[in-house]
């Protein structure tokens, strides 16, 4: 089985399309012979090398069958679109091969595109367990433990650096990868991760703020402690004026303690307040009142130290929740 003449047409639609249709041909036949595989890899890898059309090399990166080192070559083109289609390509197959290339390539993209790119092919990885342990520390600026495995590329801190970036993009698909980093439930990368994570809840763009909250929520609690500082309380209540955010909020303090005693003296500030704000028929909808109640009750029952902390007891805990739902 061999490709068509049409890969060697003059028309590069043509071109393309030959491509695809013999891709599809490997993909779906049980039968296709390794070497048919093989041939195909090198002619692919020939393509985008010398294909002059550059909408013809981009197609040849994003198939299946298109090799490792050619996706890795792809990073460091001075073609943005080829760069696009590698980092797509990545995605799609995520794999270990892929995550120091990757975290290379991070620091050393200089367009915000591609580079918010990046950033979610980094947290397919990470979902997937692609991407060792020691490679996520170096990326976060952990140093490498004594008698730990080193990785010799330069990744050291590039996650704190795209926390830090200018273009907002690139600040909130770190957001993602921070919340996922957190969610794996490595401790010593779980904490910096979170730590990063909490500057950029109080980040001046908004919408960067709001997509590290969103993040956040989607963490279950995790079996070591991870506090909520005080700023990152006050920073999270800020958004309960707008509706879209509340469920997420409500997630957030039922499921992190907090580290201090005037954290928990802030969010105690806010349950009552609601409370009094629902007493008085300020809440206008019924909608409204009950998404309010219920994200209130989440606080006071799931939030394990809120009582201990505030001195509550058991007796008063219910009083409380029974308050909020009459």
């Amino acid at each position: 089985m061999v490709p068509s003449d049409d890969v060697f047409s003059q028309d590069p639609c043509v071109r393309k399309q030959a491509l695809h249709d013999y891709s599809e041909l490997l993909a779906k036949d049980p039968n296709s012979a390794a070497s048919d595989i093989l041939s195909f890899a090198e002619l692919l890898k020939l393509v985008v090398r010398d294909d002059p059309d550059p909408n013809v090399r981009c197609t040849a990166l994003s198939l299946s069958q298109c090799p490792v080192d050619v996706l890795h070559e792809a990073l460091n083109s001075s073609d943005v679109e080829a760069r696009e289609a590698a980092i797509r390509a990545i995605s799609e197959q995520p794999h270990g091969q892929h995550s120091k290339p990757l975290l290379q390539h991070i620091p050393l993209e200089p367009n915000p595109r591609i580079l918010h790119f990046a950033l979610k092919a980094l947290d397919v990885l990470l979902s997937h367990n692609a991407v060792p342990n020691n490679s996520i520390s170096r990326a976060l600026g952990i140093p490498p433990t004594p008698n730990g495995p080193l990785d010799a590329f330069d990744c050291e801190g590039v996650l704190r650096e795209c926390a830090e970036h200018e273009e907002h993009e690139v600040r909130t698909a770190t957001a993602e990868v921070l919340a996922t980093i957190v969610a794996k439930q490595e401790p010593v990368a779980a904490n910096e991760a979170f730590f990063t994570l909490e500057q950029l809840l109080r980040d001046a763009d908004g919408r960067v703020a709001i997509a590290a909250l969103c993040a956040l929520s989607r963490i279950l609690p995790t079996q070591h402690e991870l506090r909520l500082s005080e700023k990152c309380v006050r920073a999270i209540l800020v958004r309960f004026s707008s509706p879209s955010t509340r469920a997420d909020i409500f997630k957030v303090l039922a499921g992190f303690p907090c580290k201090s005693l005037k954290a928990y003296a802030v969010l105690q500030t806010f349950v009552r307040r609601r409370l009094y704000k629902i007493a008085s028929g300020i809440v206008t909808t019924n909608r409204e009142l009950e998404e309010v109640q219920q994200g209130l009750v989440e606080i006071v029952r799931c939030n394990q130290d809120f009582a201990r902390v505030l001195d509550l007891r058991e007796s008063q805990s219910q009083k409380m929740i029974r308050l909020i739902e009459s």
